[in-house]
């Protein structure tokens, strides 16, 4: 049987910060037309910094409000995550994470070795957003766990926080994870498994 479907109509029930539209569809398998709600969010783009040599990566630790509304315990509402955010329109999405990279961690990112990205819609069911994961490898021994920074424009204040691999794994795979993180971490950990990306040293 060809699947197949339609959009009978498309409006906007909120448009504020975000936008919230109503789709009335209907599609093969289902009687009549039916109505779902879009969070229509925008995409984004986000990137996993790794030092090989060091063997560590750099996580931004943000208060996040989406913890704050599922009920998590305070500290574990101030999140750790790659560097990430939103692609403008007519942005590329690697563009977007450099200019993230510098907002939110004073980092460099423009011509460093970039891998990716790799596309995930992280909610079909209701949202639009599509992230596009980047990892990248640079130097990080010039950056300062706890350092902070963010756009006071976007009220973002972001803190710095550099971990072995093994670290970050153990902090992030031990409660609920942050689906960036625990997405990039595991493609890092698959690259070096695999010798696509090489460790120049054991950490010190």
């Amino acid at each position: 049987m060809t699947k197949s479907f339609t959009i009978e109509s498309q409006e906007t029930k909120f448009d504020g910060f975000y936008q919230v539209d109503q789709l009335t569809l209907r599609s093969t398998g289902v009687e009549g037309s039916y109505t779902r709600e879009v969070f229509m969010r925008g995409h984004s783009a986000c990137v996993l910094v790794y030092d090989p040599a060091l063997d560590k990566v750099l996580l931004i630790e943000e208060l996040r409000a989406g913890n704050i509304a599922a009920g998590l315990p305070a500290e574990q509402c101030f999140a750790l995550s790659p560097i990430a955010g939103m692609v403008d329109h007519g942005e590329e999405p690697m563009h977007a994470v450099i200019r993230e990279g510098k907002e939110e961690a004073g980092i460099n990112l423009a011509g460093q070795c970039f891998y990716g990205p790799r596309r995930t819609l992280p909610s079909p069911g209701g949202s639009s957003e599509i992230i596009h994961h980047y990892l990248a490898i640079a130097d990080l021994s010039q950056v300062k766990d706890g350092e902070t920074f963010g756009e006071a424009g976007e009220h973002e204040h972001t803190t710095v926080r550099l971990m072995s691999l093994e670290e970050a794994e153990e902090k992030v795979m031990g409660g609920i994870a942050n689906g960036l993180t625990a997405t990039c971490l595991i493609w890092l950990e698959n690259m070096i498994l695999t010798g696509r990306i090489e460790k120049k040293k054991e950490a010190a």
